[in-house]
């Protein structure tokens, strides 16, 4: 019987035990199904819906082989030297660098007590160059600002566009954070006065926080020389005016460590939580136009030569 038009393509069985990279660490998964899929640059390739092991299975996600590896003696060595080394970068780097994204907030949480006979620790599934350490402990002064399922997948996926895909989003974006902010705000119009004010006031924090981080906490190095330029081409333009959702999704993951030292009494921190988590189910609602994968776009030959 002559094979399907995409058989010799897969590498990989369905149900076949695997390794994964998330982030900078290995995970043992398993495939689930694997299909010809579009990847990012609009090409057919084969991909594997992959489950990762001890993860709950809203983590599962579609990987092309770039990311997925057989399940044997050798790559699981490399696996443990990720580890090592991310053990030592921990010592070496108690505190996080301020000029990289992270996972600072509950936004990736610890593995469940259930997985803790496989003496694994999870490392981090976050941003590359940002994730570093673990998530803060639950009593440490932080806020904790939880993302919706579907947005921690975005928030993955613009890791792997840039840090992997060697993509960039193209600026200035369509829809803007001062768009999507002020959009907020007339959506809760409608609930009175009080919710309005209080809008009002979280956005216009958001807006001030982002104007001040974007540079030094929230660009992976590849998008530093587009902010240069950004900023060099259009010095009077406000920064929120420029870069949208992505951008504002790494904000979130910041506020936690920006806020810990804000002077905010027991009170005000239960309506701020509240009014950052609506922001973010807002978000969740409209992600698909939000989030275009078509928005993330190739460097030029100009801009990696002067990046280099």
């Amino acid at each position: 019987m002559a094979k399907g038009p995409s058989d010799g393509d897969f590498v990989f069985e369905t149900n076949e035990q695997i390794l994964a990279f998330h982030g900078p660490q290995i995970y043992e998964a398993k495939v689930v199904r694997r299909e010809m899929r579009m990847n990012p640059e609009g090409d057919r390739v084969p991909m594997y819906l992959s489950h990762y092991s001890g993860w709950n299975k809203s983590w599962d996600e579609w990987l092309q082989d770039d990311r997925v590896m057989k399940h044997n003696e050798k790559n699981l060595k490399r696996q443990v030297e990720l580890q090592e080394q991310h053990k030592k970068r921990e010592k070496k780097r108690p505190q996080r660098p301020a000029a990289e994204v992270g996972g600072s907030t509950r936004i990736l949480p610890r593995r469940e007590q259930e997985d803790q006979s496989s003496k694994r620790r999870r490392g981090d599934r976050g941003a590359s160059n940002a994730a570093d350490t673990d998530p803060p402990d639950a009593g440490a002064a932080y806020f904790v600002v939880p993302l919706p399922e579907t947005l921690k997948l975005k928030l993955l996926d613009d890791w792997n566009f840039v840090t992997r895909s060697q993509k960039l989003l193209e600026l200035p974006r369509k829809t803007t954070i001062s768009l999507i902010l002020d959009s907020y705000c007339k959506h809760v119009e409608p609930q009175g006065p009080a919710a309005q004010a209080l809008a009002l006031e979280v956005t216009s924090g958001l807006k001030a926080y982002f104007e001040a981080a974007c540079g030094t906490m929230l660009l992976y190095r590849q998008e530093r020389l587009q902010y240069t330029d950004q900023k060099e081409a259009s010095p009077d333009t406000d920064i929120c005016d420029v870069y949208g959702a992505e951008h504002l999704l790494r904000l979130f993951v910041k506020l936690p460590t920006l806020l810990a030292h804000a002077n905010v009494d027991e009170r005000g921190s239960a309506h701020l939580a509240h009014c950052l988590q609506d922001i973010l189910r807002f978000m969740a609602v409209r992600e698909e136009k939000l989030f275009p994968i078509d928005a993330y776009i190739g460097h030029s030959a100009e801009y990696q030569k002067r990046n280099a």
